[in-house]
């Protein structure tokens, strides 16, 4: 087992190793010679050779940095940032992990992905929406939560009967009111938020989370200083940070990892601080963010140098990940498809977006908060000048806004700055929620994700 950026797999979150790419496979035939049961994933740009009983590979992308390890050594001493080891000493049944440093944009790399591969279970199910979304599970390696109602309902290829949450939005899904009925479901359900909103309503048990100003946490910058920030007040009531809810539940129930049980700041210690030579307590003393490492100046086009993270190590047409697993049935070149539902144009001509922004909310987040609600308090549709013109309705009329799962009543603002055509209506309404009017079939298939802005729809003027 090798954990290091020079055994990283290809994609974030990592790749089973037992699905090498095809290219990946190819440096292992021409590297290793054919040597038997050996599995690689090699980052692009480098090169991997293995004797009978060593490892050589560069950790920082150069000749100078190669350095070899013998069966139980650790390498990577050269540039600290880098942990790779090699602990079976028999080359022909060698196998590496993939582990990915995590870019955190602050002048140095993380190792969270290391946690992964240390901790993640063995001979378990695949994820939610492994099946139905792989190219996903191939590059994320976790679920795709936007398949979990349609599992909950259905029960395939598993059933999912108890869910933990940390903040969930059952608003957020598409055709809301199907998830709703999915959490209604379950046999058992808990939820951890700031307040009790409409999802945490369906929880058996609903545990309180801690705002920001009540818990201290680790803080990096992009100029390579950080901090570790105080609470301004102490917890209210019962409430906790979700690191410390974890933490006692994993310790509580005695869950396989030691890591988790030990809490968030041995964690940061570990698998960020070790490598800078700070420690939590120093940080915590300091009152504004101090230099922990300098950060290497930005340069111009470096990632073409040592490769691109794809197979080929190149900006990619066409994807070779894909055109590996034609099973996925993914066109492997860019394909244009119209990105807007099958509804009839004729029926619904307009093309309906709840994905957008709005200063003083941010998804359901505080848009219960009376000070930030009066900015926007009455659920409103914006529409082009032109379009209300044509429909007859100013500032402030009601309208009636239908797509094939449903319609919601609003009021109605003319503006310029949405394009003809378009009815934008932010999704964080309970009394008014856009989410309900989409297909929860109409996912990109790609990536699994909602067609939040590619849905068409009607408007009616009311009264």
């Amino acid at each position: 087992q090798v954990m290091g950026d020079a055994a990283a797999a290809d994609e974030k979150g990592g790749v089973d190793s037992r699905q090498v790419p095809a290219q990946g496979a190819q440096v292992g035939r021409e590297v290793l010679g054919g040597a038997g049961d050996i599995q690689l994933v090699p980052h692009p740009g480098y090169k991997v050779s293995v004797g009978d009983d060593h490892l050589s590979l560069p950790l920082c992308g150069g000749e100078e940095d190669r350095q070899t390890a013998g069966p139980t050594e650790k390498v990577g001493q050269r540039n600290p940032h880098h942990r790779v080891s090699l602990l079976h000493t028999n080359a022909q049944h060698l196998h590496l992990s993939p582990e990915e440093g995590v870019h955190v944009g602050c002048g140095w790399e993380a190792h969270e992905h290391q946690y992964l591969y240390e901790t993640r279970p063995k001979n378990v199910k695949d994820p939610v929406g492994a099946p139905r979304f792989p190219l996903w599970n191939y590059l994320e390696g976790e679920m795709q939560a936007m398949d979990m109602p349609r599992q909950i309902l259905e029960g395939t290829p598993y059933p999912l009967r108890a869910v933990f949450a940390l903040g969930m939005n059952a608003r957020m899904f598409p055709n809301s009111g199907r998830m709703f009925h999915a959490l209604e479901s379950l046999d058992f359900f808990v939820d951890t938020d700031l307040f009790m909103t409409d999802a945490a309503k369906y929880a058996d048990i609903v545990l309180p989370a801690c705002t920001s100003f009540e818990r201290g946490e680790f803080k990096p910058y992009p100029n390579g200083t950080a901090w570790y920030t105080s609470p301004v007040i102490e917890p209210l009531g019962q409430a906790k940070s979700d690191t410390d809810i974890i933490t006692e539940l994993a310790r509580y129930m005695d869950l396989p990892d030691e890591q988790l049980k030990e809490g968030y700041e041995s964690f940061v210690q570990k698998y960020i601080l070790d490598d800078l030579g700070f420690t939590v307590e120093q940080l915590k003393k300091v009152d504004l963010p101090i230099p922990v490492c300098k950060p290497e100046p930005h340069v111009d086009y470096q990632e073409l140098d040592k490769g691109l993270k794809t197979p080929t190590g190149k900006f990619e047409l066409k994807s070779a990940i894909m055109e590996t697993h034609p099973e996925w049935g993914l066109d492997a070149l860019p394909t244009y498809k119209d990105p807007l539902d099958g509804a009839d144009p004729e029926k619904y001509p307009f093309m309906f977006t709840s994905g957008s922004r709005i200063p003083n909310a941010i998804h359901s987040r505080l848009h219960g908060v009376p000070a930030n609600r009066s900015l926007r308090p009455v659920p409103t549709a914006d529409m082009n000048n032109e379009d209300c013109e044509a429909l007859g309705v100013k500032d402030g009329d009601r309208v009636t806004i239908s797509t094939p799962r449903g319609s919601v009543t609003v009021n109605v603002h003319p503006t310029h700055t949405v394009p003809e055509g378009l009815v934008n209506l932010y999704h964080g309404y309970s009394e008014a929620d856009a989410n309900s009017l989409l297909d929860e079939n109409h996912l990109d298939p790609y990536s699994g994700f909602p067609a939040y802005r590619s849905t068409r729809c009607a408007v009616k003027k009311e009264g």
